[in-house]
């Protein structure tokens, strides 16, 4: 089983393992507030090497279908 962490502008948004719960993550109109420890987790993730190879942007994805 897969999971995705959806994040938007630095926000973490929350998890999705299907896409009805990506459909629904995105769908938010609300953006949570800037959080400065997610901001750090992630900027520190996305640091290391292997970590972008796993990155999607979903506005330029909008329109494919994501495989679990």
């Amino acid at each position: 089983m897969s999971e995705i962490h959806v994040l938007d502008r630095w926000r973490y948004l929350g998890s999705a393992r299907t896409d009805p719960e990506l459909a629904e993550l995105l769908e938010v109109r609300a953006l949570p507030d800037f959080d400065i420890d997610h901001y750090r987790l992630i900027a520190r993730h996305l640091a290391q090497p292997h970590a972008t190879r796993n990155v999607i942007d979903l506005h330029r994805a909008a329109d494919q279908v994501l495989e679990w």
